[in-house]
């Protein structure tokens, strides 16, 4: 089976699934996890390896943005919290100036690097 008919087949897989999941009131993404899984376990599907970068850029917002259709403004005010502190926790923390990049330490005492 060539890498184009098992993308293809995937493809038709995941369409499925997700009407299923429409038909019967499952969050989507939820059922294709375990689809995929399952696909995962069958002993004849080929071995397929997708870099990182190709999930977050083509896999990843689609199903964000589904998500985030179906969502109402009332459930996003009741989960707000939950939702926005992972997403822009780990940027706030990223902008703090680490110690060990504004001072070096000679003997025991901290000494402030020039910022040139």
């Amino acid at each position: 089976m060539s890498g184009v008919t098992t993308v293809l087949l995937l493809v038709i897989l995941a369409t499925a699934v997700a009407t299923g999941a429409r038909h019967w009131s499952i969050p989507a993404p939820s059922l294709l996890v375990v689809a995929g899984v399952l696909a995962g376990l069958l002993p004849f599907v080929p071995r397929i390896t997708v870099p990182p970068e190709v999930i977050s850029v083509a896999v990843l917002p689609p199903l964000l943005y589904a998500s985030a259709e179906d969502i109402s403004w009332r459930e996003l005010k009741a989960v707000w919290r939950p939702v926005t502190v992972p997403a822009l926790g780990p940027q706030a923390l990223r902008r703090r100036p680490r110690a060990r990049e504004v001072f070096s330490v000679r003997g025991s005492r901290p000494v402030r690097r020039s910022s040139s």
